[in-house]
């Protein structure tokens, strides 16, 4: 991507807008990041791309600094780079930040990937009886080319939702017998995984 030569300021936040593929909002790094604006001013200016169709400036890096300078009501130090591409994004938030499971599933979800989608349905209808990890491994596809966690962030990921439906109803089930919340947990998971693929 080529970049402009200068740093521009502006106080006109409705001139910018979030893009669908980046990650979500951390609370805890973005206090981080308004409190150090608010001491030392911003020192990295946020990179943005030119939207032609919302007539925006689209942020692919530095959200958590555009909301915590917003909150502050200063000036937006800021970049505008050409040849924006998706992919650009992605390798960004990879180097900037380590992408969370829940942010390559929302990168993936966004981009219509229909595995990531399903997957994205299963983790609102079961959380928080689950972990997002333990719905993630209960309902992969499993492949001796890719842990679950490694297919999820190649875009690889594939769900099979009668094997996760079966160690869904297992767990719960095993859960209801004995009260035990492990049953819950991972490590029941992966054996029920074993005894089910050994069927």
């Amino acid at each position: 991507m080529k970049k402009e030569n200068i740093i521009r300021e502006t106080k006109d936040y409705n001139s910018f807008e979030f893009i669908d593929y980046n990650r979500n909002i951390n609370q805890g790094h973005l206090k981080n990041i308004t409190n150090s604006i608010n001491q030392i001013g911003q020192i990295n200016p946020i990179s943005t791309f030119w939207n032609k169709k919302t007539k925006k400036y689209g942020i692919y890096d530095g959200q958590h600094r555009f909301l915590g300078v917003k909150t502050l009501q200063k000036a937006i130090k800021f970049i505008v780079y050409e040849d924006y591409k998706d992919d650009d994004l992605r390798d960004v938030n990879v180097v900037v930040k380590k992408l969370q499971i829940t942010d390559w599933i929302k990168y993936y979800s966004v981009r219509n990937f229909q595995d990531y989608k399903l997957l994205s349905e299963c983790i609102d209808q079961y959380q928080p009886t689950f972990s997002v990890s333990v719905i993630i491994q209960m309902f992969y596809k499993h492949s001796n080319n890719f842990t679950y966690t490694q297919a999820l962030r190649k875009g690889t990921y594939k769900i099979d939702l009668e094997h996760g439906n079966f160690i869904l109803k297992t767990c719960l089930r095993s859960y209801e017998l004995t009260g035990n919340k492990d049953f819950l947990k991972q490590v029941y998971v992966r054996c029920f995984n074993k005894f089910y693929l050994q069927c």
